[in-house]
């Protein structure tokens, strides 16, 4: 749910708090910075990559509509694959602990 409301950019919306500045220092903690471009995640997202390229077997754009939504490009089967690469991912940055 924290994903799908962009975590910290929401709460910051709402005042929940000062300062939605992720920890690593280069960016805003939302969504996309989360899958796309945190580099303290760098390690678990190109495992990510790596799963999501061998389901497709082809070039694709990651993006946080994929992530978060699956695609239609994608069978059923295919799409709770990519569900299990996407929780694992969420699961090995430990963000959420």
């Amino acid at each position: 749910m924290q994903l799908r409301m962009n975590f910290s950019n929401h709460l910051k919306q709402k005042g929940c708090i000062e300062d939605n500045k992720c920890s690593c220092g280069m960016g805003k903690e939302d969504t996309k910075h989360y899958f796309i471009k945190c580099t303290k995640y760098d390690t678990q997202r190109k495992e990510l990559i790596d799963n999501i390229t061998t389901l497709f077997q082809q070039r694709f754009t990651l993006s946080t509509a994929l992530l978060m939504y699956g695609s239609d490009r994608l069978t059923p089967n295919q799409n709770d694959q990519l569900f299990n690469f996407v929780y694992k991912y969420i699961n090995d940055t430990n963000r959420f602990k």
